[in-house]
C-alpha cells in the first residue's frame, strides 16, 4: 500500500469520525427528561499511563435503577450524591445517549 492510500484512507476515517460527532449533537433529539442520582465523577483529563486525554462524565443511578454514563462539558460544582436531571437523547440511528438537562 502506498503512502498517498494510506494518509487519504486516514483523512476520510478521520471525517467520518467528525461526521459522526457533530450528527450526534445536531440531530439528536430529546426523548424524555430523567431524574437521577450523581454516584461518580470522572473530572477527566489527562492518563499517567497513556497520556490520553479523557473527557469529563458522570455516572448517574437513574430512579429505575439503571446506571448511566452522562455526557458533561465540566464537573465543577458536582459531588457523588447529588440528584440531577437528565435528558434522555436519541440520535437518528436509535442510539441513546444522556446529558445533563441545560448543557
Amino acid at each position: 500500500m502506498s503512502k498517498g492510500l494510506a494518509i487519504t484512507l486516514f483523512l476520510i476515517l478521520l471525517a467520518i469520525g467528525a461526521a459522526f460527532g457533530i450528527a450526534r449533537d445536531l440531530y439528536s433529539r430529546e426523548r424524555s427528561v430523567v431524574k437521577g442520582v450523581v454516584i461518580e465523577i470522572d473530572r477527566g483529563g489527562m492518563d499517567n499511563k497513556s497520556q490520553t486525554a479523557r473527557a469529563p462524565s458522570l455516572k448517574v443511578r437513574l430512579d429505575s435503577g439503571s446506571l448511566v454514563d452522562v455526557a458533561v462539558t465540566q464537573t465543577s460544582g458536582m459531588t457523588a450524591g447529588q440528584p440531577v436531571h437528565i435528558a434522555e437523547m436519541v440520535m437518528p440511528w436509535g442510539q441513546v445517549w444522556y446529558q445533563i438537562k441545560g448543557e
